[in-house]
């Protein structure tokens, strides 16, 4: 299951904490990874107010463009658990 937060194609909606942690559940229950996509995933901790641990600890690897929203000229970083 691949997530996006914030979802650029639905205007920069920020997904809830409580709606990814719903969907890494579900996903859990049927043996699913979860990514996401968080190109303006920096986007989504201001939004919230919460660390970018907060949205990872809900997915299983996460990717984050450090040209969006943190002004850096190029690159993304992939992580995840090991």
């Amino acid at each position: 299951i691949c997530l996006e937060n914030t979802h650029n194609h639905c205007g920069g909606r920020v997904l809830s904490l409580e709606y990814m942690r719903s969907v890494k559940e579900i996903a859990q229950a049927h043996g699913l990874p979860v990514h996401l996509d968080g190109a303006r995933v920096m986007n989504a901790v201001a939004h919230l107010g919460c660390s970018p641990a907060s949205i990872a600890e809900h997915v299983d690897t996460v990717s984050c463009c450090l040209s969006k929203a943190l002004g850096a000229p190029i690159g993304s970083v992939i992580v995840g658990r090991g």
